[in-house]
């Protein structure tokens, strides 16, 4: 790939046997990214400390198991503000670290999480320097994320991330991080069952000025979501949906040339069913 930069020696304990479908959200942007595909834990923190080197920051942080091995995905980008990325092995201590961080100078930009068992779960925060007020929340319902996240509107605190990750029992927990910030800063959260009508209220918003910046894809029984978050943009954006591993990054690399670059990651292990690009500006891909 011509433009497409991988790190390739991100792949240090990648099982290349390891079947994943991916979906994405690009940006037009002058940023410059870098991308980490499938690696072990052990692999991302080798990465983390080689891309901290080369002042680039973990924007956006993706995680999937299949076969017993549990892989992470990376968008890195060049920034001056630094970065610290832990893993905590329970609620409250992820809530300790963040309060920590907080009175060290540090801004929450990126939480990922994942369950080991019904009682033990894994939470990854990743922060840069800053003063920004922010809230983190763990919610267990699509009506508490849809409330919480409305509450928090009317506080003027807006979602900046947002992952969703199941127990084993299969119950579906939703983790949401929000920034304090301007009106023209809100963000607007979608959860759909039916893809037709994620679709058309995708193409909606973006006539409406907005753009899709976080996307997600879940099983909650036996009913599958979509889930969009959408702010404010006048920049193409596109979402490539439910690609295998060569139809994803061979978009990518077509899409660059019109500066569109990947900026958010969803990864699963469900079979490739229904392969489609979601267009957030019509002729943009």
């Amino acid at each position: 790939m011509k433009h497409l930069v991988f790190l390739l020696f991100c792949l240090l304990s990648t099982s290349l046997g390891a079947q994943f479908t991916y979906s994405g959200v690009l940006h037009q942007t002058e940023a410059e990214l870098l991308y980490s595909d499938q690696q072990s834990w052990d692999s991302l923190l080798i990465t983390e400390a080689k891309m901290s080197e080369k002042g680039f920051r973990l924007m956006d942080l993706e995680t999937a198991k299949t076969e017993g091995d549990r892989f992470f995905w990376g968008i890195w980008i060049k920034s001056n503000l630094g970065q610290v990325m832990k893993k905590l092995d329970s609620w409250p201590a992820f809530i300790e670290e963040k309060r920590a961080k907080v009175e060290e100078g540090y801004v929450m930009s990126e939480v990922e999480a994942y369950a080991l068992t019904e009682e033990e779960h894994q939470f990854i925060g990743v922060w840069y320097k800053g003063s920004v007020q922010h809230k983190v929340w763990n919610l267990d319902s699509k009506e508490g994320i849809l409330k919480k996240t409305s509450e928090m509107a009317d506080q003027h605190f807006y979602l900046v991330d947002l992952d969703v990750y199941q127990t084993p029992s299969n119950t579906v927990k939703y983790i949401a991080l929000y920034h304090e910030g301007a009106v023209s800063q809100k963000a607007y959260l979608s959860i759909e069952s039916d893809l037709k009508a994620f679709n058309t209220d995708l193409l909606q918003r973006t006539k409406s000025g907005y753009r899709i910046i976080d996307f997600e894809k879940y099983t909650e029984n036996e009913v599958t979501y979509y889930l969009g978050v959408y702010r404010k943009g006048d920049y193409p954006a596109v979402l490539l949906r439910d690609l295998d591993q060569d139809s994803f990054f061979g978009h990518l690399d077509m899409s660059e040339q019109n500066k569109l670059k990947l900026v958010d990651l969803d990864i699963d292990t469900n079979d490739i069913t229904d392969k489609a690009t979601a267009k957030g500006d019509k002729g943009k891909e």
